[in-house]
């Protein structure tokens, strides 16, 4: 009661404040939580039969782009690839790159600020989101990012592409080998069985069927290791010719207008409206602690119970007529009405102090006392 009668007394400060904190929070997180964000679109262009075969760590089940996006990611958890990129940006100048330090701050800042997304429309686009407090610095972030991965995946895919060579020229070699050696037995096994050469009236012989089988087995491997291997040659000297596995569609560019994150703008707000909440309940219950006025009975009988006393109570008043003063035996009949009224206007006054928050003076007196 005590509490809700202070609630009532201030309450439109207490709205104010209500209302206030959360739209004091939000104008705050507004300004805090405003980023710049920088996108850009790639293609990747390279075959999946091709990649297939050059790269270890392609996987047949994804989609090139997936692929793609999953060695960025990967180059990206590394501090030295992250640095590099920092290097290529205004970030050079306000981290010390020359220091394992800076460069696993820049790095950090890199990472955090970078989105590498493969496309869900298609199996070719790659999304790069950077998201920074500067505009310029994540326009540069997602632009030297981009061509750091250009020019990483040429320099690799070149040496993937002569470590594939090497391989299957190898293959093909023995596979020749095995081809002529099909060819060699061939040969003796028709010397040796000239039957086998005839056209009409011959039993088919079941020795010269496998190896013939054998040798058209060969063959076949020798054409799809040579098609594997010119393939592979040809996007070799692609690579060397400066055409790019993956190309820019659509270029970062520089942020115009910041943007904020709702989710996170919600929790200020909520946090505020909360925060507002708490503040006005903690004034009115301090309020409440330090007031000593009395506003009620029970109010009053706490008092009382805390003095360890008991509250005077007037439970009746005495109504003394004219005539009982003029019949009592020498008494005298009061020349003032103030007299008469005196048992009534005491308890007046008594209650009067009550509802100021004034409280009595106990009295030691009897119940009879008080009633004369």
């Amino acid at each position: 009661m005590r509490f809700l009668a202070t609630l009532h007394r201030r309450w439109y400060l207490y709205i104010f404040i209500v209302l206030m904190l959360p739209i004091a929070l939000t104008f705050y997180a507004r300004q805090r939580l405003a980023i710049y964000e920088s996108t850009a679109q790639l293609f990747v262009n390279r075959p999946a039969q091709l990649s297939a075969l050059t790269s270890r760590s392609y996987n047949s089940y994804l989609n090139p782009n997936t692929n793609e996006a999953n060695s960025m990611n990967e180059l990206l958890q590394t501090n030295a690839f992250a640095a590099q990129i920092a290097a290529g940006t205004r970030l050079a100048g306000a981290y010390d790159l020359s220091s394992t330090t800076g460069q696993v701050a820049a790095a950090q800042r890199v990472r955090g600020d970078t989105s590498i997304t493969a496309s869900t429309v298609g199996p070719d686009a790659i999304l790069i989101t950077v998201q920074d407090k500067n505009p310029a610095v994540a326009q540069e972030i997602a632009t030297s990012l981009i061509n750091l991965v250009i020019a990483y995946d040429t320099r690799t895919q070149l040496l993937l592409d002569k470590e594939a060579e090497t391989f299957y020229v190898q293959q093909l070699t023995a596979a020749k080998t095995l081809l002529a050696r099909d060819g060699q037995r061939i040969a003796d096994y028709q010397r040796a069985h000239p039957e086998v050469l005839a056209t009409t009236g011959v039993v088919l012989d079941p020795t010269y069927q496998q190896l013939q089988s054998q040798n058209r087995q060969d063959q076949d491997n020798v054409a799809q290791l040579q098609a594997t291997l010119t393939t592979i040659q040809l996007d070799e000297a692609a690579a060397k010719s400066g055409i790019k596995t993956i190309t820019v569609q659509d270029p970062p560019q520089m942020p115009l207008k910041p943007i904020v994150p709702t989710k996170k703008l919600i929790l200020y707000t909520v946090g505020g409206l909360a925060g507002g909440i708490a503040l006005v309940l903690l004034i009115v219950g301090s309020l409440t602690l330090i007031n000593r006025r009395v506003y009620s009975v029970d109010d009053v009988e706490a008092v009382f119970a805390d003095l360890d006393q008991g509250a005077p109570t007037i439970e009746t008043l005495p109504v003394i007529s004219e005539k009982d003063w003029q019949t009592r035996p020498g008494s005298e009949q009061p020349s003032d009405l103030a007299h008469l009224l005196a048992p009534v206007l005491t308890p007046r006054r008594l209650n009067g102090r009550l509802a100021a928050g004034r409280l009595p003076r106990p009295s030691t007196g009897s119940r009879e006392d008080t009633e004369r």
